[in-house]
């Protein structure tokens, strides 16, 4: 049996810890050893046990038999490991956060007033963007960064090694990402092919989180590189605070739909009003136009709970 190491969580002054809840490996002779500090969207420290089973010639540490282990630490305060999926969330939050006040303060600046067709229409615009904005935040969380593998093998100065010391060498990937819930430490033992090298491989961009891609193929046609994977193994961590996240998501999501059914009945009413007052060509292009407006920005389709948690 081996030791597994926690993994500790700290949020401004909370701390918390969390035991590795998934673990996958090519083999029973590969595994994967960690323990590190996560911050918000950072990975500020980690450290990293690997024993690898498939080996190639290139891994050079301490060996036994068939098999090679390898160590490696992250110790980066001011210079840590961003995941980019987190940032990206944080981001679309603070944007939508920002334009939603905006519009609050305008309705409360006039409140004393009923709103006019063009204010109402701005308001179905902006909630529809907030929605669009939410589905990007939740996919964000599903889907794998371009920072991870495979497409991270697509630059030709692979800089991920650099937050480790030891580096790692090539042919060795450690990287973070996130999935939902879930922190996911991943190592990949790569054997990188001449691109004459007859054969199928698999395309790069369908790669899905999870899956065991030992002795499969890579092919990046835009950059003529083809790259093996020799060994795999992964760690998975439950982050209670992600949970959190998509939890609020939802929640934000579903009271977002609701507002923005009643403000296309509100518009759709005031559009017909507009049509039937209409007296010139200016204002009957304007009602035309939010008429446009109200299709374009129109409600869009509910999404259940289980889905939305679970990524489907």
């Amino acid at each position: 049996s081996r030791h597994r190491k926690g993994m500790h969580v700290v949020h401004s002054v909370a701390q918390s810890s969390a035991a590795p809840s998934i673990s996958y490996s090519s083999s029973a002779q590969t595994w994967m050893d960690v323990s590190l500090c996560m911050d918000g969207f950072y990975v500020r420290q980690a450290a990293v046990d690997l024993k690898l089973h498939r080996h190639t010639k290139n891994i050079i540490s301490r060996s036994t038999n068939s098999t090679h282990t390898f160590r490696t630490e992250l110790a980066q305060p001011h210079n840590p490991w961003v995941l980019d999926q987190l940032k990206r969330v944080y981001e679309l939050a603070a944007d939508q956060g920002d334009r939603m006040a905006t519009l609050l303060a305008k309705f409360l600046s006039s409140q004393d007033t009923e709103p006019t067709a063009d204010e109402a229409m701005h308001a179905q615009c902006c909630m529809h963007s907030l929605i669009v904005a939410l589905i990007e935040a939740r996919n964000t969380l599903t889907k794998p960064s371009n920072h991870t593998f495979p497409s991270v093998l697509r630059t030709s100065d692979q800089k991920v090694g650099s937050h480790f010391n030891p580096a790692p060498p090539r042919e060795l990937l450690v990287e973070f990402s996130v999935h939902l819930n879930e922190l996911v430490v991943s190592a990949y033992e790569l054997h990188f092919i001449s691109s004459n090298k007859p054969g199928s491989s698999t395309a790069a961009d369908s790669w899905v989180p999870t899956s065991d891609y030992t002795q499969q193929t890579f092919h990046f046609k835009d950059i003529n590189k083809t790259v093996e994977v020799v060994d795999q193994v992964q760690v998975h961590f439950k982050v209670h605070s992600l949970q959190w996240v998509l939890e609020n998501l939802f929640e934000a999501y579903n009271t977002a739909i609701r507002m923005l059914r009643k403000l296309e009945a509100l518009n759709r009413h005031q559009v017909a009003l507009q049509l039937a007052r209409a007296s010139c060509p200016q204002s009957q292009a304007s009602a035309r136009h939010n008429a446009e407006l109200v299709k374009e920005y129109t409600s869009l389709p509910s999404v259940h709970y289980s889905n939305w948690v679970c990524g489907n």
